[in-house]
């Protein structure tokens, strides 16, 4: 990945994020098993699920509801992956889920909550 792509504004920055991490997946064969592939995929997935959530609004329409559940549904996909295959990056994706844990200002995964299958990922 090169500098020159981020920072863009949203949503080019998720097009952006899910194209390199895309990249990465196809690079070669040991690229899915990089638990980062799958944390900035579950972060790219956040993000467009943000976005699609605060364009919604308070009522969404039920196709606007079915785009926000799979994104909700490939983001914590893309956070069981990163688990399964690397546990340390934990404290990552739960900072990116949960304010209380939150190092800096990523907060990719915060629409997502309250999310029972994250939040049971997060307490394991």
């Amino acid at each position: 990945m090169t500098d020159d792509r981020l920072p863009l504004p949203a949503p080019e920055a998720m097009t952006a994020a899910q194209r390199a991490a895309a990249e990465q997946l196809l690079a070669g064969p040991d690229a899915p098993q990089d638990a980062w592939v799958h944390v900035w995929l579950a972060s790219a997935y956040g993000q467009k699920h943000a976005a699609e959530k605060a364009a919604a609004g308070p009522s969404p329409t039920a196709e606007q509801k079915q785009v926000l559940d799979d994104l909700r549904s490939r983001a914590v996909e893309h956070v069981q992956k990163a688990l399964s295959i690397d546990p340390a990056v934990k404290p990552i994706l739960r900072g990116l889920y949960d304010p209380g844990y939150r190092v800096g200002n990523d907060d990719d995964l915060d629409s997502l909550r309250p999310d029972e299958a994250l939040d049971a990922l997060f307490l394991e």
